[in-house]
């Protein structure tokens, strides 16, 4: 079956350009609370690089289980088709290369052609 994959998670390496932006935001921070700002925790610029990398590979996680839990309602509509329909659809899928390989068309493509996914 044709299909595109979904980009993966990957952590971004910790570099002096990172350190000093990160360290530039949490200036503004303080900044912001005036003189309170001594009764304020802030993050180091590590943990906000961590904390700022931990939530980017958690959302980039997040849509790759939902790319895949499309693809599998998708499939699972598709093999619960006799199999002379299945090989029918299947080969005009893969036969359609103007349309993405993405579970969003897929899903689509299957609803178009009667199918209940």
């Amino acid at each position: 079956m044709r299909f595109s994959p979904y980009i993966r998670a990957d952590s971004r390496p910790v570099t002096r350009r990172r350190l000093a932006a990160a360290r530039r935001t949490i200036q503004r921070e303080r900044a912001k609370w005036g003189m309170f700002a001594d009764q304020m925790t802030f993050e180091t610029p590590e943990e906000r690089i961590a904390r700022i990398d931990a939530g980017v590979l958690a959302g980039v996680q997040l849509m790759r289980d939902n790319h895949a839990a499309m693809w599998r309602r998708g499939r699972r509509a598709l093999f619960s088709l006799p199999p002379q329909r299945r090989r029918e659809l299947l080969r005009e899928w893969n036969g359609n290369h103007w349309l993405p390989g993405s579970p969003e068309y897929f899903l689509d493509f299957l609803h178009r052609k009667g199918v209940e996914v």
